[in-house]
């Protein structure tokens, strides 16, 4: 797949050229294109609600038995010239034709500017500017309290994609995905302390459940910062108690009790004193097989972290690791493929502004079929994605 791009316009000039050469129906498609891509982007992306398929990033029902790549795709936006491309990286089968998907999600909306700005005013995950590897969580926004009451909720898809979590009237709902079942669960605090949010537990259409958060395990699924009485922060006085601010996906169980395990490590740091998860990457995916997918991570350079280091009051949630390599394994612990990941990097060993970009990903089944390359328009450090 080629992309030709300079600040951002795929191919803008011919396209707009198309555009006014047509009418009609393609002026209808053209206008609503970005519109469709948002709506699927953000109403039903990645572990899919009903149906047959739980799809990208995660988990999907049926599909062939597989450890290597499936398929990739891309799209324009026709009318701002905004890039997506996915990449299904691996299959791995459970049992009852429960499945499980590893998948790379490139956007290349505002790449330019990521690439420009200071490292502590922009984020730069685990696979490097624009593309994102991950699996669904729900977020807080908690305001500086654990009274529920102010908070605000977030579901985000595997895809990335973000939707609010609404209270209605008890009944909690997520917006883009209304008739999925969400059940957050409550700790049973001391008389004097406020009920936290241990837990969540989302059903969808099918009847699978995914489950959000430690629920007192030790998987390492809840982020955590400290709170005493109401107040969540560094300067605290009394007893403290762990607030959990992200529930990263636990498990997800389909409706004949299949089930796919999930283990996160973690990064603690120390704020005024206080700890908490400053990082955390998925480690491990344990099938109910046994089957594994195996994330190897190691750390960023020097030059990629801050600018300036933080003061040691605040919380600092900077990823300093990368991801080098997904290992897939059988039931009895043999390799059945491993993927490396390759970077190159903008503004190398400037403090603060050195970015990391992917460059391949190169499977060691050795046929290259499977391999992908990528390229990058370096003119002006723009940095957007120009060849796959």
């Amino acid at each position: 797949m080629q992309y030709n791009n300079k600040k951002n316009t795929f191919f803008a000039e011919r396209i707009c050229s198309s555009v006014l050469k047509f009418s009609g129906l393609l002026f209808v498609i053209c206008c609503f294109c970005p519109f469709l891509l948002l709506a699927k982007a953000a109403g039903d992306p990645g572990e899919g609600g009903g149906g047959s398929s739980l799809g990208a990033n995660a988990l999907s029902f049926g599909g062939e038995n597989s450890f290597i790549a499936r398929s990739s795709n891309g799209n324009i936006v026709l009318i701002t010239g905004q890039s997506a491309f996915h990449i299904n990286l691996s299959i791995l089968k459970c049992k009852n034709g429960f499945d499980i998907s590893t998948d790379l999600d490139y956007n290349s909306l505002n790449i330019d500017k990521k690439i420009l700005a200071l490292n502590e005013k922009t984020f730069v995950g685990w696979v490097g500017v624009g593309w994102y590897l991950g699996y669904s969580a729900i977020k807080v926004v908690h305001n500086g309290t654990t009274d529920t009451t102010g908070d605000k909720w977030y579901y985000q898809y595997s895809n990335g994609s973000i939707s609010e979590i609404v209270n209605i009237n008890g009944t909690f709902q997520i917006k883009n995905s209304p008739h999925w079942r969400v059940v957050p669960h409550f700790n049973q605090p001391t008389p004097q302390d406020y009920l936290i949010i241990d837990g969540w537990t989302v059903t969808k259409l099918d009847g699978s459940v995914f489950r959000y958060g430690d629920f007192g395990g030790t998987q390492n699924a809840s982020r955590i910062l400290k709170c005493a009485g109401n107040v969540i922060g560094t300067y605290l006085t009394g007893t403290t108690r762990n607030f959990c601010y992200q529930w990263d996906l636990l498990d997800a169980t389909d409706i004949t009790g299949s089930k796919i395990s999930f283990i996160y490590q973690q990064i603690t740091r120390t704020a005024n004193g206080q700890s908490y998860t400053g990082e955390s990457y998925v480690q491990k995916i344990i099938t109910d097989i046994a089957d594994t997918i195996l994330f190897d991570v190691n750390a960023k350079n020097t030059a990629e972290g801050y600018s300036i280091d933080p003061p040691a009051d605040i919380y600092n949630f900077a990823e300093t690791k990368y991801l080098k390599a997904i290992r897939i394994k059988d039931f009895v612990g043999r390799t059945m493929d491993t993927l490396k990941f390759s970077y190159d990097n903008f503004y190398s060993g400037l403090k603060g502004k050195e970015k990391r970009l992917l460059t391949g990903i190169t499977s060691a089944l050795g046929s290259g079929i499977l391999d992908h390359i990528f390229e990058y328009d370096r003119q002006l450090y723009t940095g957007y994605l120009k060849k796959v």
